[in-house]
Parts: structure tokens; sequence; C-alpha cells
């Protein structure tokens, strides 16, 4: 897999692999208890487990209390509301353990996901991200189950830019990459975890695990439904990684051109759908812009004759400007390959 430098280089060569699990919540009073039971039942025992109560207006941070208050494993903080990406960065800066485990508030994890992670950690002592994959729970009680992806080789940011299939609750990596990368992006409300685990990706190639490690829940209120501005986001995170973060080290000028065209063209058809007709216009020139297609012209061309009905979503995209802490290792890559003393100017 190419890189951008030398890896880092640390062997994980522990026999007891030690957790922690992340679960943020924000308003999910239904699910929540469902989430943490599925980590106090894990047969591994080598964990600690932080709930972010991001603000909740429900009962989400009071039955969080009520379930820790007998489990000395089990950390609740309560914080004003941030985001996801803002919940996720307050406990991994509380994590005592070196192995980070993120648990949306609305999946499961299945009984042996963290056994599973500390074997693949303990076959693979050079890893320092690891992915399973989910089953599906649909809002009708019923279990889909699902192979998954890239769970027969190693891979990394091409593959990932290419296809989003990390799923965050079924990944375990190394807090260590955190402070080389960066945190999650907080102005980032959607698609925090693919800007992530790409810059992350830089280094660290994404190892299998090769076992089902949660159940995702499927319901109206998944913050990835797929919407216009969704799929926008997503095509600003690829565009920055591509631009700003050192992504053209990985994926060709041309693949990149065609997949955020793909994205953008999906954005624009999302938008014609829900009638917000402005902006599936400025998408639409974006798809056709880096690869016109005739689907990308016809669903331009119904948005000029659907125009009279244009209702704005009224969400505002959030600010792209690169994180500084996630330059850090792009510039000390750079600095590496140019030969430069460590105290040379970036």
């Amino acid at each position: 897999m190419k890189t951008l430098g030398a890896p880092f280089g640390i062997l994980h060569r522990v026999s007891e692999p030690t957790f922690t699990v992340i679960v943020p919540v924000y308003n999910y009073e239904q699910y929540v208890a469902e989430a943490v039971r599925s980590v106090l039942a894990q047969t591994y025992a080598h964990w600690e487990l932080i709930i972010v109560d991001d603000g909740s207006t429900d009962r989400s941070g009071a039955i969080a209390d009520e379930l820790a208050a007998n489990d000395p494993r089990v950390t609740v903080v309560h914080q004003a509301n941030g985001g996801l990406a803002a919940a996720r960065n307050t406990a991994i800066a509380r994590a005592q353990h070196p192995w980070l485990v993120m648990l949306d508030a609305d999946d499961k994890l299945f009984p042996d996901a963290l056994k599973h992670h500390a074997d693949a950690i303990r076959r693979n002592p050079d890893g320092l991200v690891f992915h399973g994959y989910y089953h599906r729970l649909e809002p009708d009680g019923r279990t889909i189950k699902l192979t998954g992806q890239f769970q027969d080789r190693r891979t990394g940011p091409k593959e990932f830019f290419e296809r989003i299939f990390l799923n965050p609750s079924c990944v375990c990596y190394h807090k260590d990459l955190v402070s080389r990368h960066g945190p999650f992006d907080v102005r980032l409300r959607t698609s925090q975890d693919v800007d992530f685990f790409l810059r992350v990706g830089r280094e660290a190639a994404y190892v299998p695990v090769g076992q089902p490690i949660c159940l995702r829940r499927r319901h109206d209120a998944n913050l990835s439904r797929q919407t216009g501005h969704v799929r926008t986001v997503i095509a600003m995170v690829l565009e920055r990684f591509l631009r700003e973060y050192g992504g053209d080290a990985f994926v060709t000028r041309d693949r990149a051109d065609l997949r955020i065209g793909r994205v953008y063209y999906t954005a624009g058809r999302l938008f014609v759908r829900d009638g917000h007709i402005s902006q599936a216009k400025v998408a639409l020139r974006k798809s056709l812009a880096l690869a016109s297609t005739a689907k990308a012209r016809i669903f331009l061309a119904l948005s000029y004759l659907t125009q009279f009905r244009d209702h704005p979503n009224g969400r505002t995209l959030p600010d792209m400007t690169p994180m500084p802490e996630a330059l850090k290792w792009l510039h000390e890559q750079r600095r590496k390959t140019a030969g430069l003393p460590e105290n040379a100017s970036r």
C-alpha cells in the first residue's frame, strides 16, 4: 500500500489488549440502554465504557447514569450539545486504555466483539486500525446478515475514498493516531468518521477482523440517512482530503474527479427528490464539471423545469478550512522526505 513515509513503527506485542468503548448519545432514550448493555455483556473482560451525554433533552443522560451507578467500569460525562464529533473527542481525551472502540447509541455490539478485536490485534502486532462488519437490524425486528467488505485483505485510503465501507461501530483503532492526525472535526455534523478514517489511513492500513462486530439499527432518525446535504458534505470531505491532507498520494486525479463527480450527482438527485432545487443546481453543475454524464444533465434540466417549487433546506455547509492538527503528520512526512532537520520551517 502506498504511503507518504515510513510507518510509525509501533509493535503492539501485548497479550491482553485493553479497550475504551465510547458511546456518544443525544436524544436516543429508546435505544441507549440496549447499546450500553451490549457492552456490559462482552465476553472479553479488559475494557472501560465512557458514555457522553451530548446535551440530551430527553432521558438519555438519566438512563446512562442509572446504568453506570453500579459498575465502576462505566463513566458518564454530561456536556452541552456540541455534536457527535465533539462528544467523541471528549471521550477520547478521558480514555484510559490504548484501543478505542466507538459505538453509536442506536447500535449494539455482539457479545464477542471485543474478543474479536483483541484476537486480531494479537495476530497483527503492527496494526493500528481494525475493522469488522455489521448485520442490520430492521425496524420490524428482522436481522439482515451481511458479509462485510474488504474482509480478506488490508486496505487504505484508496479503497475507502472509492467506497465508504468502514462503519464506526465496527472499527477499533489505537489512541496514538489521534495525537498524530488530529481529533474528529467538530465543524462536521455529518461524515466526521469519513474525514477521520481518511486521515488516519495515510499512516495505518485498515486491517480486517473477519467477524461481525455490531448490529446496526436502521430507523428514520439515523444521522447517516442519505440526503442531498449529507452527500454534499461527503463530497467536500473527499475534496479536502485530496487537496489539503495529502490524499493525492493515494488517489489519482482522474479517479478522484470521477468519484467526487458521482457523489455530487447523487447529492443533486436527492436535492431534486426533496424539492431543494437551488441546492440541486449547484451540486449537479459541480458533478458535470468533474465527470459529465447523461444522468447529471437530465437532472439539471429537471431542476430548471421544477425551479418554481424550490424549498431550500436551510442547512449551512461546514467550514472546510484544514485543521492544523490534521496537517501535522503530513508536514512531518514531507519534511522527512525532503531530508530537512526537525526544526525546519514548514
